[in-house]
Order: structure tokens, then C-alpha cells, then sequence
């Protein structure tokens, strides 16, 4: 298990210091004590396959001290478990894995994942050393064998909600608001878009085996955020989704974690466009969810007249953060230019990546620098619920500016009437030039600065969302 891990441990003052992605650091905390630097020291690394966001999993070639070669995965236990032809026993004993084997094995990830703990499965196959390409560019390409694994362990992460995260859910409730649960991503569909780290610590790791518990101290992910309500779009399989989506109040209760308000992603995305819009307005969480599903359902709501709000942390985030528009007018010629909103605003860039989310929001913790580039707002302290922060200040902007322009017509359109009217009847104006210039540079500056700095109030998380368009 130690060989599939890819964080590391720096040792410092006696205290051991975990780094790498939250579910390498909770796996790698499990260890420590293990002794499992001293079999990775003895091996050496053949090649490398990335976590893929399709395949829910990712692979690592090794050289053993005995010149043996094993691959190792990890990754979404059910789908690990499907290539998975043998497993250990707790006697080190080699298991052919017949048909009840696997639905026991199922049945306890869905037990796991009822107690909204995040399953991943860890297995390995051996692979003879001479059928390794010796070439560089062939190992580049090299696709590492996936079939005939024996299955190690079955891990469970929890995920514990944040605090103030339920709070902070019910608070977009209540503002017009859905948050909108993709596992790892939640999208906010509040006629705005933002999202942050739901969970604080992975404070313990269930052993499937052996049925244990271990306290951890890893960081938590971040998902996306969708306003106007609150759903939820994951990697996650829906036992776990579920789960979570109930503590984090998502959920009301078990009873609403039915279809259409939770759906798997390849279902979502197996739908037409038509069915896509006509589900997307009732999804509260989407598991099993990739990269393409979740710019599907941005792209959805957005069609129906919805401002949407994005977060992410992953460089495959940075479809569902951009916003294309394309300017000029409809005979605009192939090669026009498009503008792309991102942190820096660039004009001239044609990108291919379809029209993604109103506003989008990176982590500004755990996101990567694609992520960050691609977005509009980096949440610094990767926390949810900021998400409420941003919605209060939002709309105090726009409710300032509305009492700036109704000050300003009030003292102009006053000051007008008592001109003409007295230059009509008298032949004569009560304001001349220079006291209109003082009205407005003196009167009118204070008196709207005063109005447009006006801090936020818990009555406009009361308000219904301003959409696209006023009636």
C-alpha cells in the first residue's frame, strides 16, 4: 500500500510532517510507524499513470529489490474491485475472487459509504520484467496492465463536515441560493457562483479489514458551490454523496435522496440535451461525476436563464471556471476574437473549451495555478463559508449602488424642478450656476459616498437572487 501513495514524509524536530493530497496524507498518516519508507527505498520507480478523472483511478510500475516488477493501483474501490480477480486474506493467503466474494465486498462499500466514508481500494498484479519496454519513448506511452489485480485493501476516508458549513448551507437556502454537491466540486446556483473546502480534517480511516479506526489531521477537499439553491456534484458514489449531502444539509433528509434530486454522472451524461435542462434544475447531487459532467450541468443551467458560480481546485476545473463570449456582430467572421474571462482579462485568445460558468472561484489553499488563472475570485482560506461572505457583500454592492442612483436622481431631478418651475413663474433662478456645482460636488459626493460604503445587513440575505434579467 505504501508503494501506491505518491505524497511523502519529512521527518523535522521528531514530528513527522505529510504532504501531498488530502487522501495520500490520511493513508500516509496511517502508516507512519509502519516502517513503509524502508520498502519504498529498496524500489524504483518504472513509470507513472496519473490519476485519470474517467477512469476513477491511477497506477504506478515498480522494480522490486528482486528484480520483480509489480503495478499497483488506487482508486474508486467499486471500480478497482471490477479488475480485481484475487484478494488476500488476513493470513497473507491468495483468495480466488468468486461471485459472493464480490457482492460481500460491494455490500461493505455500501456500508461505508452510508456513513458517508469515502471508499478507495488499493491493489496490485505482478508483471514479468522482460514484457517492460525498455525505450523511453515506448514507456512514455507505455499503458500500464489493468486487469487480473489482486485487491490489498478497502480504505474508508471521512470526510467530517466542516463547521459552520451546515449553517452556511441553510443561510443560501434561505437567500435563494442552491448549492449544488459534485464531490469535490459543488456548483452554487445563487444567480452567482463560488465555491470552497466543505471538510476540515480527514479525522479518521476505516481498514475494511480489519475494522479499525485512526485519527488523522489531513486537510479536507474543496467542491464547487452553485447559487440559488444548493446541490452537489462528486467523485464519489452515491452511497457517500448521499451521506455527506444529508450532514451538510444539502439534503433534507434520506427520504430526498432519490432520483432526479440525486443521479450518477454517467447517467447525467448519458441524457440528451433537452433531458439534461429539464433534469438540471432538480439535481441536488451528482456522483461519480467527471470534469465533462460538470461543465455539462454549468452549461444546463445556464441555458435556462440561471447565473452560475463555479468552484474548483484541479487543473480539469478550468472548463467549468472559463467564460467565453464571443464579440461583434452576427457576421462576425470565423477568426474573431473572443474574450475570456479569467484573472487577467485577455481579448484576442480563441480557446477550446466550451462556455463555461458565470463566475468561477479557485481555491486559493489547495487549487493549482491553472485553476487560479481560469478563475474569477480565489477563495484564500478554502472555506465554504465564505461562500455566505460572498453573497452578503455581492448584493450590498448592488443594493448601494441602487440607493447612489436614487440619492443622486432625488437631489438632481429636485434641484431641476425648482429651477424651471421658479425661472417659469418668476423669470428668475433660486440656484445659480455656481451653487449647482457646489450641490453636486459638495452635497452629492459625501452624500453618496455615505451610501455607497454601507456595510451589508442580514436582511438582504433575505432577498430573493437578481437574475439576468429585471421584470
Amino acid at each position: 500500500m505504501a508503494l501506491v501513495v505518491f505524497g511523502y514524509v519529512q521527518w523535522g524536530g521528531g514530528d513527522a510532517e505529510v504532504s501531498g493530497s488530502p487522501t495520500e496524507k490520511a493513508i500516509l498518516q496511517w502508516g507512519l510507524g509502519m516502517n513503509f519508507d524502508a520498502i519504498r527505498s529498496n524500489c524504483s520507480i518504472i513509470h507513472v499513470f496519473p490519476f485519470n478523472s474517467e477512469k476513477k483511478r491511477g497506477g504506478i510500475a515498480l522494480k522490486l529489490p528482486d528484480a520483480e516488477v509489480h503495478i499497483h493501483w488506487k482508486g474508486a474501490a467499486e471500480i478497482v474491485l471490477a479488475s480485481c480477480t484475487r484478494y488476500i486474506d488476513m493470513d497473507g493467503n491468495f483468495i480466488p475472487m468468486d461471485e459472493d466474494k464480490v457482492t460481500l465486498f460491494k455490500e461493505d462499500i455500501e456500508d461505508m459509504g452510508a456513513r458517508s466514508l469515502r471508499c478507495i481500494a488499493i491493489a496490485y498484479r505482478s508483471y514479468e520484467i522482460k514484457n517492460v519496454p525498455t525505450d523511453d519513448e515506448e514507456l512514455a506511452h507505455w499503458e500500464i496492465p489493468e486487469n487480473d489485480l489482486v485487491l490489498l485493501a478497502i480504505v474508508g476516508l471521512k470526510d467530517p463536515c466542516r463547521s459552520g458549513v451546515k449553517d452556511a448551507v441553510q443561510l443560501c437556502t434561505k437567500a435563494g441560493v442552491k448549492v449544488v454537491y459534485l464531490t469535490k466540486h459543488v456548483l452554487v446556483l445563487f444567480f452567482m457562483k463560488c465555491g470552497l473546502s466543505m471538510f476540515k480534517d480527514f479525522e479518521s480511516i476505516y481498514h475494511q479489514e480489519e475494522n479499525s479506526h485512526f485519527n488523522l489531521g489531513g486537510k479536507g477537499q474543496p467542491f464547487d458551490v452553485l447559487v440559488k439553491s444548493v446541490r452537489m456534484v462528486t467523485g464519489d458514489n452515491l452511497q457517500t454523496a448521499r451521506a455527506i449531502a444529508v450532514e451538510c444539509g444539502i439534503l433534507g433528509s434520506d427520504a430526498d435522496a432519490t432520483e432526479p434530486n440525486v443521479i450518477e454522472g454517467k447517467v447525467f451524461r448519458a441524457l440528451s440535451e433537452v433531458e439534461r435542462q429539464e433534469f438540471a434544475d432538480k439535481i441536488s447531487v451528482m456522483g461519480r461525476s467527471s470534469p465533462n459532467d460538470k461543465l455539462l450541468l454549468v452549461q444546463a443551467l445556464r441555458k435556462k436563464g440561471h447565473v452560475v458560480a463555479v468552484t474548483g481546485d484541479g487543473t480539469n476545473d478550468a472548463p467549468a471556471l472559463h467564460e467565453c463570449r464571443l464579440l461583434g456582430s452576427t457576421d462576425t467572421p470565423p477568426e474573431a476574437t473572443y474574450q475570456c474571462r479569467t484573472l487577467r482579462t485577455r481579448v484576442g485568445h480563441v480557446l477550446d473549451t466550451p462556455r463555461g460558468a458565470d463566475i468561477g472561484l479557485a481555491m486559493g489553499i489547495q487549487g493549482t495555478e491553472v485553476a487560479k488563472e481560469s478563475s474569477d475570485i480565489i477563495i484564500l482560506d478554502d472555506n465554504f463559508a465564505s461562500v455566505v461572505k460572498v453573497v452578503r457583500w455581492g448584493r450590498s454592492v448592488y443594493a448601494n449602488i441602487q440607493k447612489f442612483i436614487q440619492f443622486q436622481l432625488t437631489v438632481n431631478v429636485a434641484a431641476l424642478v425648482i429651477n424651471v418651475v421658479a425661472a417659469i413663474s418668476s423669470g428668475e433662478v433660486p440656484l445659480n450656476a455656481v451653487q449647482l456645482l457646489w450641490v453636486n460636488l459638495i452635497m452629492d459626493t459625501l452624500g453618496a459616498l455615505a451610501l455607497a460604503t454601507e456595510a451589508p445587513t442580514d436582511h438582504l440575505m433575505h432577498r430573493t437572487p437578481v437574475g439576468r434579467r429585471l421584470d
